[in-house]
């Protein structure tokens, strides 16, 4: 397959992030791939959870408005909730994979130091678990 027809953009509003979203929209254009993206929120099991995921849910449509007025169309929004930092790749690739996902747009943060030592960063895992190709803009 020379160029996929469905794009995942796994997004988080960070720097990084709006390079790959530029990116997604770009191949998504060019290509006549469907454009999806996610955003998993962070949401603690107390207390009053429901007011991270109303959060969430506001971010993730902030970032699809940004996506539209960058000339890209959204076919769907996808917002998962984790309790615990350090799931978000399984996210990710689980969506990718009920999708059916040709590619995978994230962002890097660049995480360094002890911090990436411990936990790495949601990209690399996400580069590891995917069962497609993964892009991984940096800024």
């Amino acid at each position: 397959m020379a160029f996929p027809t469905k794009i995942l953009l796994a997004t988080d509003g960070s720097k990084d992030a709006d390079m790959a979203a530029r990116a997604a929209i770009d191949l998504a254009n060019q290509s006549g791939a469907e454009l999806h993206i996610v955003y998993v929120g962070q949401a603690p099991p107390y207390p009053a959870p429901e007011h991270y995921e109303v959060v969430a849910r506001q971010r993730l449509d902030e970032l699809v408005e940004e996506v539209k007025g960058a000339g890209g169309n959204v076919a769907e929004a996808h917002l998962r909730m984790e309790p615990r930092a350090g799931k978000e790749d399984e996210h990710i690739v689980g969506l990718t994979e009920e999708l059916g996902v040709d590619l995978i747009v994230v962002g890097s943060r660049g995480l360094s130091g002890i911090k990436h030592a411990l936990v790495g960063s949601v990209s690399e895992s996400v580069v590891r678990h995917a069962h497609c190709p993964v892009l991984v803009m940096r800024h």
